[in-house]
């Protein structure tokens, strides 16, 4: 399951988030930045506006990678308790995730398109990823959790 929290965070690289419209543009936003869908417009976003939502994409991607390899070399009860602890991590780095960029970036960008006349964002398949990798990542927990349970119920029985 965590391969497919690390899958899910890997597609957003490619997925476009939303689309903004109005009568004279359309605003494409993905975790990269915001891009008009005409040649040569100005868009009033710098360069560097999506890079928290990048940083966070980046470590999420990073820690479920992480926990995706380093459950086939882990042999102590010790090692799968660290991995769940940074299973935890991702959990909420997710949630970051998705409350920054919900309560942030599609808000302050709809405002300013607002100014233009908008009809509301149309979200795109990107925005779900993050919702599928942290249904995954909390599923992959809970069974990493009763393993580590049933695992330490069957040393204090020997």
């Amino acid at each position: 399951m965590f391969f497919l929290t690390a899958v899910a965070i890997g597609l957003l690289l490619f997925a476009p988030l939303a689309e903004f419209s109005s009568q004279f543009d359309i605003w494409a936003l993905d975790i990269y930045g915001v891009k008009s869908g005409l040649p040569n417009a100005e868009v009033p976003f710098g360069d560097f506006y999506m890079l928290p939502v990048l940083i966070l994409t980046t470590l999420a991607l990073l820690l479920a990678f992480y926990v995706t390899t380093s459950l086939f070399r882990a042999v102590k009860i010790k090692q799968f308790s660290r991995l769940l602890t940074i299973a935890r991590i991702n959990t909420v780095v997710i949630v970051a995730w998705i409350a920054t960029v919900f309560a942030y970036y599609v808000p302050a960008v709809g405002r300013v398109m607002g100014e233009m006349l908008p009809d509301n964002p149309v979200y795109k398949w990107g925005i779900f990823m993050p919702l599928i990798a942290l249904i995954t990542n909390i599923a992959a927990s809970f069974g990493l959790k009763s393993d580590l349970v049933k695992i330490r119920s069957a040393n204090r029985i020997r």
